[in-house]
């Protein structure tokens, strides 16, 4: 798998237990994971690939509040604009992220954590 492949698999990684945040959750983990396989990951780049897997399909965008409805679903990847954590925007795979993960052969240097 190319680096831009596996990047990606990251992003869904970083996200398989919970809606998860980009800069609270998704950013730092898969930072940390790219650097231990020796990669300097910026946050351009997990945006990127969030977008991508939200176009695709893998990946689902919400909207959650404390008020209901908790979770609104949206249309399509939100506009995240760098340096701005947007703390009530969070991501959740699909049907079809999950299986592209339980498909996914990650790194062994991943699976020594």
């Amino acid at each position: 798998m190319d680096r831009d492949s596996e990047v990606r698999m990251l992003v869904l990684n970083s996200m398989v237990d919970d809606f998860e945040n980009l800069d609270q959750i998704i950013f730092p983990t898969v930072r940390s994971d790219g650097r231990l396989l020796g990669w300097e990951i910026e946050r351009g780049e997990v945006v990127t690939h969030l977008a991508e897997l939200v176009e695709s399909g893998f990946v689902g965008a919400f909207r959650l509040a404390s008020e209901p409805p908790h979770e609104i679903r949206l249309d399509r990847m939100p506009e995240l604009q760098p340096d701005v954590d947007s703390k009530d925007i969070h991501f959740y795979p699909t049907a079809a992220g999950f299986q592209l993960h339980a498909d996914w052969n990650p790194p062994s240097e991943l699976l020594d954590e």
